[in-house]
């Protein structure tokens, strides 16, 4: 998809204002840091057909395979504190779901913190980077990777795609546009009005809340029911003993 394709009827108030398109790229949240160090505006995306080097979230690799999916990148330049900085994460997961319910007929869950779920295979992943110092947010970078046409040889055990699920070809541009015009709404609301409609939309996406589940964090396991998400997108959860420990990063596992 090229930048006139994908800005073609945005009507964006920021996000899609600026497009860096590629064929392929080893990563598109690479390119959006480069962007940023050389001034570039709050809301510029950057988007490639494939990557060789995908980033996903704890150092992962994420899958493009060419053609497929959606891979891009989004530069930020929100006046946050480093506290606030998980929120946009959350942002971006409602924004995906959104785009995927308004193009297709599949109910999309997620999984806190990151991952976008059709009965419970993975189809899109955020990440989130940031450039600060002390408790100044310089900028920040959601990379959003979207399954959309791929087959399971394409993907990685466990992983979906949108046509996979609803046993139909995906319009990709169409999806990619979605994505975009919801991010921007979402970013605006967020900017204007703060995170509380954000965490309200999340809360309405089954996947994690009420949900049985085991964290990993910094080598220690805990395991309870997920029971709500603070103010600041922290997940708390309730252990066995009654005890409720909050999860500001982790690896979650959902149990039942």
């Amino acid at each position: 998809m090229t930048p006139q394709e994908l800005a073609w009827n945005l009507n964006t108030r920021r996000i899609g204002r600026t497009i860096h398109a590629y064929a392929t790229t080893a990563s598109t949240m690479e390119l959006a840091h480069q962007l940023a160090a050389a001034g570039a505006p709050d809301g510029t995306v950057v988007v490639a057909e494939s990557q060789s080097k995908g980033r996903g979230r704890l150092g992962r690799f994420w899958s493009s395979p060419k053609g497929k999916g959606i891979y891009l990148s989004i530069l930020l330049r929100p006046e946050l504190s480093i506290e606030q900085v998980p929120l946009l994460t959350l942002m971006a997961a409602v924004a995906a779901a959104r785009a995927v319910e308004r193009q297709t007929a599949l109910n999309p869950q997620i999984k806190w913190p990151n991952d976008l779920l059709i009965e419970e295979r993975k189809i899109a992943g955020i990440l989130t980077e940031l450039n600060a110092e002390l408790n100044r947010v310089h900028y920040a970078v959601l990379g959003i990777g979207l399954n959309v046409n791929g087959k399971a040889a394409d993907l990685p055990e466990g992983a979906a795609s949108l046509a996979m699920a609803s046993g139909a070809p995906v319009d990709r541009l169409a999806m990619a546009r979605a994505l975009l015009q919801e991010m921007d709404q979402l970013y605006d609301d967020c900017l204007k009005e703060g995170f509380a409609g954000v965490l309200e939309a999340w809360r309405g996406y089954p996947g994690t809340l009420g949900r049985h589940v085991r964290v990993t964090v910094q080598g220690r396991t805990i395991e309870g029911q997920a029971v709500e998400l603070d103010a600041g997108g922290v997940l708390l959860v309730r252990e066995d003993s009654g005890l409720v420990t909050p999860i500001a990063a982790g690896d979650v596992l959902v149990l039942r």
